[in-house]
């Protein structure tokens, strides 16, 4: 009778006891973002924005690639150091969207004949500030 006694409280401080965690969890360093979180962008290739992403599965139809898009991202800067100069240009030039867009439009047509660089011509606008 004493062992049933037993086996029954045995089993109710198992059912109804909940030991305390005695296991050490890790520690988790809260690292913050090297880059912070980019604003949606309003269209798919983010003209008239600096960097955005866009959610191919969210925005248009639906359908594509996401991306980091906008004036100064990397398929159109070249590298990070140019990039650097043109988010730069964005964020302390008047009208630095103007500046960089026209950058990025010479890029595209004439600037070879310049001989300027993407970068040399966003500096050119950053002497400005």
């Amino acid at each position: 009778m004493r062992a049933i006694l037993l086996i029954i409280a045995a089993v109710l401080s198992l059912m109804f006891f909940k030991p305390a965690e005695t296991a050490v969890q890790p520690m988790v360093a809260s690292v913050p973002s090297a880059t912070p979180s980019l604003p949606v962008c309003v269209t798919e290739d983010g003209t008239g924005q600096a960097l955005c992403t866009w959610d191919a599965k969210a925005q248009g139809n639906g359908k594509g690639t996401s991306m980091i898009s906008g004036d100064c991202a990397l398929d159109i800067t070249g590298d990070e150091n140019t990039q650097s100069v043109c988010l730069n240009t964005y964020a302390h030039v008047v009208d630095g969207s103007n500046a960089v867009q026209e950058c990025n439009d010479m890029r595209r047509e004439a600037m070879g004949k310049n001989g300027w660089t993407l970068k040399e011509c966003y500096q050119a606008f950053n002497k400005e500030w």
